[in-house]
């Protein structure tokens, strides 16, 4: 996503909606701040071995301000897009966007979802704003992130961990020069995301083994006394019930069914 985004068009974009909602920020020097913007945008250097390049186009790969650049970037359509189908047409139920990853929920009547479901991936693929979108056909079930999340047919949500095909686990060894709390930092880390949110626990052949799945061992951590780490780890559900009382629908909580990549 980052390096297709013009710069230009989002310095301008971003430059008009801080001046817009100026009273929302009073005291954002908004001068200095887009200033330095173009400043970090248009004159970023890296090192390649004994050789130095200036990136022309896109976002400064690895500038802090970076992730937020291009998230308000973005924001500025969603912010026009969002109101028209979450409110008005009241079909997309929630919406949340992590940088470049979107998930959702769609609800729609049989008889205008098809005409509404592309006009909405035309909308998010405006073409102003130089970014495509690829969505994933509507399911009860979706990868997002970290997690697997499943729709059910009484409408609860069920999360299991989802792990790319080509994760390597690559922790840093225990037995490195690190701080004595690193195993247990990883380990409770790990458990963590296995256990929250939570739903199917002991999906078979998976996460049967809290300890082995993350594949802990393999980087030099002792197996024996790691169970014990994860004791007190917590599990809690959601229920679309009570997604549903939020008077804000994006703000409403975790639930999926739509699912977009930015690739640009």
């Amino acid at each position: 996503m980052y390096t297709n985004i013009p710069t230009r068009t989002a310095i301008t974009k971003i430059s008009k909606w801080l001046k817009d909602n100026q009273e929302q920020f009073p005291d954002l020097p908004t001068k200095a701040v887009l200033k330095a913007l173009i400043l970090i945008m248009e004159w970023s250097f890296f090192h390649f071995g004994d050789t130095t390049w200036r990136q022309l186009k896109g976002t400064a790969m690895g500038a802090p301000p970076a992730p937020p650049y291009a998230t308000i970037y973005f924001a500025i359509l969603e912010s026009i897009l969002l109101r028209s189908f979450m409110d008005s047409l009241a079909v997309l139920q929630l919406y949340r966007r992590y940088i470049d990853d979107v998930f959702g929920i769609w609800h729609c009547r049989m008889e205008d979802n098809q005409l509404l479901w592309e006009g909405f991936q035309k909308a998010m693929n405006n073409n102003e704003y130089k970014l495509h979108w690829e969505f994933t056909a509507l399911s009860s079930q979706v990868d997002f992130m970290d997690m697997t999340i499943t729709l059910t047919h009484d409408n609860k949500l069920v999360t299991t961990l989802y792990e790319k095909p080509t994760n390597l686990y690559l922790y840093i060894p225990s037995h490195s020069c690190h701080p004595p709390g690193l195993l247990s930092g990883v380990v409770n880390h790990q458990g963590k995301g296995l256990h929250w949110p939570p739903a199917q626990q002991q999906q078979e052949g998976h996460h049967g083994n809290p300890v082995a799945a993350p594949g802990i061992p393999s980087q030099g951590s002792p197996i024996k006394g790691l169970p014990a780490r994860l004791e007190g780890l917590h599990c809690q559900s959601y229920e679309p019930d009570a997604l549903q009382a939020s008077p804000d629908p994006t703000h409403s909580g975790p639930h999926a069914r739509q699912h977009a990549n930015g690739t640009g």
